[in-house]
């Protein structure tokens, strides 16, 4: 189970359309964007992730493990050391391809959620790429996978006053079933994706509360 685990929650870091993390190999200097990207952080009680930058606001479930620098780097960046990470500027943003915020879990079923922001600047050239267009290419990525993905229509929903656009993606491994629900919005050049996985024992609405 805990590989398995360990699989599903590696798949959020697969939406890039060039790549899967690390830096951009093109020669052009991305273009400045208007939206200062910041990560965000947690409270001193670890109660609740706030990123003022981006208008997110997600109370952590009790009894979840929260995700360390060193453990996104282990688990979502290829070659990056979680020192690395944490050190990450501006400069170093505007070079990334996917920027992970944050990762948490709940050990005892498995269900988890990350953020992360995808250079649309780095990994689109710039193109005028919507949600909706976003959503089809990360299915078709995801038919790749050999999970035999079942997808949900593409939905609407308002979370920390902004609206999103989400879809579910269910799927089988070795007897498994599971489910992870798609969750994006477009902030000037940077989509935010939220990734979270479920087996059976959250809906999609546990998942929205967590933003209230």
């Amino acid at each position: 189970m805990k590989k398995i685990i360990a699989l599903l929650i590696s798949l959020s870091v697969l939406l890039s359309f060039t790549a899967c993390g690390g830096r951009s190999q093109q020669e052009d200097t991305p273009k400045e964007p208007q939206v200062q990207l910041v990560r965000g952080n947690y409270n001193e009680d670890k109660t609740v992730f706030t990123n003022e930058s981006m208008g997110i606001t997600v109370n952590v479930p009790q009894d979840w493990y929260i995700f360390s620098d060193n453990d996104i780097a282990e688990w979502f960046l290829d070659g990056v050391t979680g020192d690395e990470y944490s050190a990450w500027t501006q400069e170093d943003f505007a070079q990334q391809i996917t920027i992970p915020d944050m990762a948490m879990q709940d050990l005892f079923t498995g269900a988890n959620i990350n953020l992360q922001y995808e250079n649309l600047d780095v990994s689109a050239n710039g193109l005028d790429i919507d949600e909706e267009h976003y959503a089809k290419l990360s299915q078709k990525q995801l038919n790749g996978l050999g999970f035999n993905y079942e997808y949900s229509d593409l939905n609407d929903v308002q979370l920390n006053g902004q609206d999103y656009k989400w879809f579910s993606a269910t799927g089988s491994n070795d007897g498994l079933t599971f489910t992870q629900y798609f969750i994006m919005r477009r902030v000037d050049n940077y989509m935010v994706v939220f990734v979270t996985t479920s087996y059976e024992d959250h809906d999609v609405q546990f998942f929205f509360d967590m933003f209230r």
